[in-house]
């Protein structure tokens, strides 16, 4: 996925499609990464994704498989937006 610089990313994630966290952190990967290298943290992408708008449809599906992960991945998009403590990152979850 290649964006020009300076434009918001966005970032679709379907829960109905994810079965596990690895499934999800891939599908971020492949939608905003900056590089062509693989295995960046959750953290890593969004602190270097120059923004993105992540809008995540059926998140009561990724909610129910994911459980406490599920949580933990939220609290850290969360955390780089607005509200959270890195809101230079320009995250916003939808």
């Amino acid at each position: 996925n290649t964006t020009m610089p300076g434009v918001k990313k966005i970032c679709k994630i379907d829960g109905e499609k994810i079965q596990t966290t690895e499934e999800l952190l891939e599908v971020i990967e492949q939608e905003v990464a900056v590089d062509q290298q693989k295995d960046h943290s959750l953290t890593d992408i969004l602190n270097t994704s120059g923004g993105i708008d992540i809008v995540w449809q059926n998140s009561d599906v990724s909610s129910e498989r994911l459980g406490e992960d599920f949580l933990k991945i939220v609290e850290t998009i969360r955390d780089h937006g607005p509200e959270g403590a890195r809101p230079t990152d320009n995250v916003h979850l939808f």
